[in-house]
């Protein structure tokens, strides 16, 4: 069953995109510029090694915390966890480890005091978590930088979701269900569907869409089916 449910970004009078990304696409971003970029209302190192934080991503971090609300010892995994921006945003409400398949993304999450792994997906997850929260590549190989040429600057292997966008979600969906209870995943606006489809055919339940601040579908989150 798909449930669209909207929620806040915490962080919109403080970041939005024009902070992050500048208007000429051949100009390097402000955040890489400056080092650093506003996440949840936390001050986020960046290089050019990580994608750059986006207030859209707020999202993510605002339906892990009302799923462990009043919760205590929740086990967060934070599967590519870039400059571990989500992960430091949930740190104050669970115990949270960053993954990242790139050496050099998880060396700028370690200087935002991330603790966390190298992890080609989950090659190298050998424990069970609560909840498994990710943001993975999404954009389609060729559509990469159509809509918005300033993420060119921004690494491409992070960006990169396959032919259709979906590379990355099949793997959530077939795998995640060995390591976590719940999964909350951000997908591009146009690929709730697809997302949904996926989770379904890999049995898990519960699943809710949820909207961004503009009204586009950006977050799912679904939960692990119970065997008899």
């Amino acid at each position: 069953m798909l449930l669209v449910v909207l929620t806040s970004s915490t962080s919109v009078m403080q970041q939005t995109r024009d902070d992050s990304l500048t208007q000429s696409s051949r100009s390097i971003p402000t955040a890489y510029l400056q080092g650093w970029a506003w996440f949840c209302g936390k001050r986020i190192k960046v290089n050019k090694d990580v994608l750059i934080p986006r207030a859209d991503t707020e999202v993510l971090v605002d339906v892990v915390k009302n799923i462990i609300a009043d919760c205590s010892n929740v086990r967060v995994l934070d599967m590519c966890t870039g400059s571990g921006a989500v992960a430091i945003a949930l740190s104050e409400f669970a115990m949270v480890e960053g993954c990242d398949v790139c050496e050099k993304a998880l060396a700028v999450a370690r200087m935002n005091g991330v603790n966390c792994f190298q992890s080609d997906m989950f090659s190298n997850v050998t424990k069970k978590y609560d909840i498994i929260v990710c943001n993975p590549p999404y954009i389609k190989t060729n559509e990469i930088g159509l809509e918005d040429p300033g993420i060119l600057h921004e690494p491409r292997k992070a960006l990169d979701g396959g032919e259709d966008g979906l590379e990355f979600y099949r793997i959530l969906s077939a795998k995640a269900e060995k390591f976590c209870d719940t999964l909350v995943l951000e997908i591009g606006y146009n690929q709730a569907k697809e997302v949904v489809n996926l989770l379904e055919n890999n049995n898990w339940c519960n699943i809710l869409v949820y909207e961004d601040m503009a009204g586009r579908d950006r977050v799912i989150c679904a939960e692990r089916a119970r065997k008899n």
